[in-house]
């Protein structure tokens, strides 16, 4: 008999301080029995609990739950679960998980009575909606992350990519036809243009714990249309808490455009350098960043010597003034073409130069520096001038003297020829000389020409008609 009302009083003591809530309630639902912890939960004593019906103090939505949790219970020998809403005293919503087992009770004539352990549902559902937030923002990232990322099992198989990787691959992976293992592209190729199977793709290799070495950080993938992007993948495994593979994860960084870009900047930088003409850049406060291999023939420095100093080394201290006119120029966003001037080489010799400069932008439409064309044009400039006094000269003749190119049309016309046929220089350059004069030829025409390509001279007798008849 002691050994019973021990055991029975342990029970109670279990059932009392349980650390969990437990009510247990009538087939009416009425409460029969309550512990200190589901006591606590609801925020009424006890002696104002027993008899209460439970229904009280489930939330009102959730009632129907209630009473086919009852019903359920009525008939069923076994455990019976049900997550509801309470509310307690306070009116504050909690939600539980109400788990009942039926027990039948000597004290009251073998009455059965429901011992109902009350779950506190709170922090478990803050959990899961810590872990639903954070589920959906991991899915937002991963769909608006600028990259094209997929994931795969640890047999290759591909279980999610962002819509990056749509586009990247010109197709959904699930329409590709077949099974959709390590990638979705359509092809692979390594960098050299050879064909990469699937299997020995970079996801492929990481999946069978090979190491990637720096000729492995590049590989071109075709789509469907047949387009190529230039690709650097980045794959890392997945493991679980015992460190065992469970799949891996890989960025695709799309570097088309900037490879299209570096073989632009190549040509360009190629062309530059093969250019007869001296191509420098300089910054808006005119201190020299660039400088090509005909600005050291045409100026005589070297790169080394010159980069870093002022462009006012190359300019003479008498038009010093001309650079700060170049860059309120450039500052504006104009260019200038043709600007001829003079400059001083190394070695101090003054060259005549033809200058196109031209504001460097950057994405923005920002102005970042100057870029400097430079044409030696001293030979030309030496040329014209001994032209225009060869001019001078023979304009102060009193003969007529014409100068014809090949195609026969007048390339000079001096005063002579003015005041003998009566046609102004503006009117008589070219025109094609027979037609203007009228002439007639005492020999044929082309024996003429042909004379004069053999002795480089012919001599002769010619009837011209003047402008005035």
């Amino acid at each position: 008999m002691k050994q019973i009302e021990y055991v029975t009083r342990r029970y109670a003591d279990l059932y009392e301080f349980a650390p969990t809530g437990y009510v247990s309630f009538r087939r009416s639902g009425q409460i029969a029995e309550i512990n200190l912890v589901a006591e606590a939960l609801i925020g009424l004593p006890r002696e104002r609990l027993i008899g209460m019906p439970f229904a009280v103090f489930v939330h009102r939505e959730d009632t129907t739950l209630f009473l086919h949790h009852l019903l359920r219970c009525r008939s069923s020998d076994g455990r019976v679960e049900t997550d509801l809403r309470m509310k307690n005293a306070a009116r504050k919503l909690i939600p539980v998980q109400l788990c009942s087992t039926p027990i039948s009770t000597s004290s009251n004539n073998d009455t059965v009575l429901f011992q109902t352990s009350i779950i506190d549902l709170t922090e478990r559902r803050r959990f899961e909606e810590t872990i639903r937030r954070s589920e959906k923002r991991y899915r937002t990232l991963f769909d608006l992350v600028p990259v094209a990322i997929y994931a795969c099992d640890a047999h290759g198989n591909i279980q999610d990519y962002n819509q990056r990787a749509v586009e990247l691959w010109g197709r959904e992976p699930s329409l590709a036809g077949g099974e959709r293992k390590f990638c979705g592209s359509h092809k692979i190729y390594y960098a050299d243009g050879r064909p990469m199977p699937h299997e020995q793709c970079p996801m492929a290799r990481t999946l069978r714990r090979e190491k990637l070495t720096s000729n492995d950080l590049e590989i071109v993938v075709e789509r469907p249309d047949g387009e190529r992007r230039h690709v650097i993948p980045a794959p890392s495994v997945l493991t679980d808490e015992q460190g065992k593979l469970t799949g891996a994860i890989n960025c695709l960084f799309d570097i088309t455009e900037r490879k299209q870009a570096e073989a632009a900047a190549m040509r360009l930088a190629a062309a530059v350098e093969s250019s007869h003409d001296a191509i420098a850049a300089k910054t808006l406060k005119g201190i020299i960043t660039d400088w090509n291999q005909s600005a050291q023939r045409i100026f005589g420095y070297k790169p080394k010597e010159i980069i870093g100093k002022s462009v006012l080394t190359l300019i003479p201290k008498d038009r010093q003034s001309e650079e700060e006119e170049i860059l309120r120029t450039i500052g504006r966003g104009e260019s200038l073409d043709h600007y001829e001037t003079v400059r001083r080489r190394k070695d101090g010799k003054l060259i005549d130069v033809s200058l196109t400069i031209s504001p460097i932008k950057g994405p923005k439409g920002e102005i970042l520096g100057v870029s400097k064309i430079a044409r030696d044009i001293t030979k030309q400039k030496r040329t014209a001038r001994r032209l225009a006094e060869q001019a001078r000269l023979l304009d102060l003749t009193s003969d007529a003297i014409i100068v014809r190119d090949r195609r026969d049309r007048i390339v000079y016309w001096n005063r002579g020829a003015e005041k003998m046929y009566g046609f102004s220089a503006k009117e008589a350059l070219g025109k094609i000389t027979h037609e203007l004069l009228q002439t007639d030829h005492p020999e044929n025409f082309k024996s003429i020409r042909k004379h004069l390509e053999r002795d480089n001279r012919w001599s002769g007798e010619l009837v011209h008609t003047r402008k005035d008849g």
